[in-house]
């Protein structure tokens, strides 16, 4: 058997009765780099044998974003949402500024406040933020064919403060970005469910209270009540791109106003 002599193999020998055992280098150091790209989330740190790779420091922080559909990115095709935006625009200031920030995107669409509920805790476990993001509300407030809210406003506070209570155990910094009115034109009822109805006037209570919860709790809440317009939406309900360009930027401007990214 021939045996590359290369320092990219390391030959281990174990005698037995039968054969020797040989174990490359190359699987050794996979699990070491793995290790590595773990901390760093960009492979090795002195940038490689490759002079011209970035040489990124450890990572610094770790933003999270949960959401339902609108935070996933429906209806955005040039750019997959507004939390997309906010990673490509963080990308290009690490690759730039040599640091390293990370943003999950944590929206799944359909879900109310009670849903995000259940998994925000698991998901912040696995990922240790410094900067938790919620942008929800739209899902609970949709109404059924006698105006009665998926989620009743009672219960989306409740929810609302034990999302607050979980985050404070990961992180300080919380924001919620607020909830905004949809073009009813498209949805009383909404397109593709005629027994599910999108009223502004639902919209706004639940916006409120949103508000109000957030100020007692003393988090950080963005208004965004007043930032988009009939074009702005795809369907009625979901942001187009243009839409979802406005969203970013409005949040993007609070985070660096407030100091949060």
């Amino acid at each position: 058997m021939c045996i590359d002599s290369s320092p990219f193999f390391l030959i281990l020998s174990k005698i037995t009765t039968h054969k020797k055992l040989f174990i490359p280098l190359f699987l050794l150091n996979l699990k070491a780099r793995s290790s590595m790209d773990r901390m760093t989330g960009f492979g090795p740190v002195d940038g490689g044998s490759n002079p011209s790779e970035p040489v990124l420091k450890m990572k610094e922080k770790v933003i999270c974003v949960f959401g339902a559909s609108t935070t996933w990115g429906a209806w955005d095709l040039d750019k997959a949402g507004w939390v997309n935006r906010l990673r490509l625009y963080i990308d290009k200031g690490n690759l730039e500024d040599k640091h390293y920030i990370c943003v999950y995107n944590l929206g799944v669409d359909g879900n109310t406040s009670g849903d995000i509920l259940k998994r925000v805790e698991s998901e912040c476990k696995s990922r240790n933020p410094d900067l938790i993001i919620f942008s929800l509300g739209g899902n609970d407030s949709v109404c059924d064919l006698n105006k009665n809210p998926r989620v009743p406003i009672e219960k989306f506070e409740k929810n609302v403060l034990e999302l607050i209570s979980i985050s404070k155990k990961f992180s300080k910094s919380i924001v919620f970005v607020g909830l905004y009115g949809f073009d009813e034109s498209k949805t009383m009822p909404v397109e593709w469910d005629k027994s599910l109805f999108c009223i502004n006037e639902i919209v706004e209570k639940y916006d409120e209270a949103l508000r109000k919860v957030t100020k007692t709790e003393n988090v950080f809440y963005v208004d965004v009540s007043n930032l988009f317009d009939k074009t702005d939406f795809e369907d009625g309900i979901h942001l187009d791109s243009g839409g979802h360009e406005k969203l970013f930027n409005e949040v993007k401007n609070f985070l660096e106003d407030k100091k949060l990214k």
